[in-house]
């Protein structure tokens, strides 16, 4: 039986220090992205912008995972593919996979040309700030552009993120 070298592993993650080892869930998280590989986390991605049967599954791992790999080939697909299909697909996928990793970018897709992507940008803010992954002030640089934006699912989920953060702040 074939097993890991969880020492190697947890020496790359730096997980040992002078108090002994700590390891968390993140830490799990990114010895599974070591173990699964990069490379087949980002076929992951191309796999389920492809929408084969299975991509599904893939779309759940990775959401699951939430791998940097992953989610900087959904950025890659969104910068380079000539497809706009592709574009949508990877901006889709990045609700489900992203954290606040994906914040520089937001602004790149909400002014994007294409409604499909400014509706899948939207969404990624509401999914973030809703899934608590990221807090109300860092939407604040994103509320103007949104509340005043020409798509009207833009401003209607825009509408959405501001009760939310309304919300939030009672709470608070």
């Amino acid at each position: 039986m074939k097993t890991f070298n969880w020492e190697e592993i947890a020496e790359s993650l730096k997980l040992f220090g002078e108090d002994g080892e700590r390891a968390s869930l993140n830490d799990a998280k990114k010895a599974l992205e070591i173990l699964l590989g990069e490379d087949n986390l980002r076929g992951a991605v191309d796999y389920y912008i492809s929408y084969e049967p299975g991509c599904e599954l893939a779309r759940c791992v990775l959401m699951m995972l939430k791998p940097s790999s992953a989610i900087h080939r959904c950025y890659e697909i969104f910068t380079n593919s000539k497809s706009i299909e592709d574009k949508r697909n990877a901006v889709y996928l990045l609700k489900y996979i992203s954290d606040r990793r994906v914040l520089p970018w937001i602004q790149e897709f909400i002014e994007y040309p294409d409604e499909g992507v400014q509706n899948c940008c939207v969404e990624i803010i509401d999914q973030l700030l809703y899934i608590n992954m990221i807090e109300p002030e860092d939407c604040m640089q994103f509320l103007d552009l949104i509340n005043n934006h020409e798509n009207d699912h833009v401003r209607k989920i825009a509408k959405s993120i501001d009760t939310l953060i309304k919300y939030l702040d009672m709470e608070n």
